[in-house]
């Protein structure tokens, strides 16, 4: 999974690499593995896995053993996994669900490459009139859709044959959180105009790397800033997001304040700082801090109007 700050910015009317017939794959990939299953990587990219009736449940030991190994979890918190439960958060559909998907299209053989090639009639998850017929995007955002996915999670036999049981109601809040994570992927990190997102994140999760992400920062961007000797605008704005994912919310408001104070004049520097000092219970300094910014664009706006209505404060 890439990092938000390496993943170029995709719109609402753009698919990446379109022209292909993914459902050919599927098929055929589920006409090898019984146990076909396909899961969410990030927006643009989905993995599909097979067995051929494997046995389980996977004990919840094993399942967890690689977040117990330092360097691997490292890895795994840095791509956004940072509890075993994040991965069932990532299931799309079973076999199931995927024979449905890809009912009325051929499998992909030898024989016959050119399937690979879209048809009108058939729309698929690759299809290049995405973001302008509705059927072919509403199908799209169907198969990724969260809420769609933790039902299907729920209601899974391969899920309850396979997954560890004291991890599946473990994992039914998380897709929450991938809806975020599906967001953020496809637009950037947004914190003003998703302030209700990353608050949520923030007080209802111990998750520090999609906050981050959320951010508009990563693992990468945060450790060159603190290997840096210097203390600049830049490095000091790096820490206190740092922080505030951490949830130290004065630490974040100082770093905040003295990115503003080295001359960084961003956008949401202020807005941030703002919003920590509330975080922290210092509503007084957060009001005073907040006197006379103004909206620029519509996030701001967007922002000020949720910290009035959450917290009081007023610009």
């Amino acid at each position: 999974m890439p990092r938000p700050s390496d993943r170029p910015s995709k719109h609402d009317n753009e698919r990446p690499d379109p022209g292909t017939d993914v459902h050919t794959i599927i098929r055929a990939f589920c006409d090898v593995f019984d146990d076909c299953s396909l899961w969410n990587a990030t927006p643009f990219d989905l993995m599909l896995v097979g067995t051929r009736h494997a046995a389980g449940p996977v004990s919840e030991a094993a399942f967890s053993a690689a977040w117990r190994m330092p360097a691997l979890a490292g890895r795994l918190r840095e791509v956004g996994f940072e509890e075993p439960q994040q991965i069932g958060a990532t299931f799309i559909g079973d076999s199931t669900y995927l024979r449905a998907l890809t009912g009325r299209t051929p499998s992909l053989t030898d024989d016959f490459p050119q399937r690979l090639r879209p048809v009108l009639a058939r729309p698929s998850l690759s299809d290049p009139r995405y973001g302008i017929d509705r059927a072919v995007t509403e199908l799209y955002h169907g198969v990724l859709d969260p809420s769609r996915a933790q039902a299907a999670f729920l209601a899974s036999d391969f899920v309850r044959r396979l997954w560890p049981r004291t991890l599946i109601d473990q994992t039914r809040p998380l897709f929450g959180a991938q809806r975020i994570i599906n967001q953020v992927l496809w637009e950037g990190g947004r914190p003003l105009r998703r302030i209700e997102d990353l608050h949520a994140l923030l007080t209802t999760t111990t998750l520090r790397t999609l906050p981050l992400w959320q951010l508009g920062s990563d693992e990468v961007t945060q450790r060159i800033a603190e290997a840096s000797m210097e203390r600049s605008g830049a490095t000091e704005y790096a820490r206190g997001l740092r922080a505030l994912a951490a949830r130290d919310y004065l630490r974040a408001a100082a770093h905040l304040g003295e990115s503003e104070r080295r001359g960084l004049r961003g956008a949401t520097v202020r807005p941030l700082q703002v919003y920590a000092l509330c975080l922290a219970g210092d509503l007084d300094t957060a009001r005073l801090l907040a006197r006379g910014a103004e909206a620029r664009d519509a996030d701001e706006q967007h922002f000020w109007t949720w910290m009035r209505a959450t917290f009081g404060v007023v610009t």
